[in-house]
């Protein structure tokens, strides 16, 4: 009696750990989905130096102008024809 007694008590410890870990794991995810997306940038110069900026966005993602853009870096940009 008494080991059935102790089975039905690890049973309930374990359900317990399993909602502990399942509450935490969606906290953990819920925090994570609320942290803007980030995107490295390096860039180097004619000169040797070299730049890193971690720009970070709202978006699912960006294209290689717009980072250049956000990244708070001096861009020039070049319109060319084919």
């Amino acid at each position: 009696m008494a080991g059935n007694r102790f089975i039905a008590s690890g049973g309930r410890w374990a359900l317990l750990a399993v909602c502990w870990l399942a509450l935490t794991g969606f906290a953990a995810s819920s925090a994570a989905a609320q942290e803007p997306n980030r995107a490295g940038l390096v860039v180097r110069f004619d000169d040797g130096r070299t730049e890193t900026v971690c720009v970070p966005f709202d978006e699912e993602r960006i294209n290689g102008y717009e980072l250049l853009i956000r990244s708070g870096l001096a861009v020039t940009t070049e319109a060319q024809g084919m």
